[in-house]
């Protein structure tokens, strides 16, 4: 039971080591996709005028 108890508690660390790297790349490609959405945004205003 110990074996696993601290087997699945590793197991979680990395999962959560694992989850927020992928947290902070997420949160980087919202920033970049929030700018090229402005940037699409603005081109896509130009275009209707």
């Amino acid at each position: 039971m110990g074996k696993v108890y601290r087997l699945s508690r590793w197991g979680m660390g990395n999962f959560m080591g694992q989850w927020l790297k992928v947290d902070s790349q997420l949160e980087e490609r919202s920033r970049i996709r929030e700018v090229s959405d402005k940037m699409i945004l603005s081109l896509a205003g130009e275009t209707k005028q």
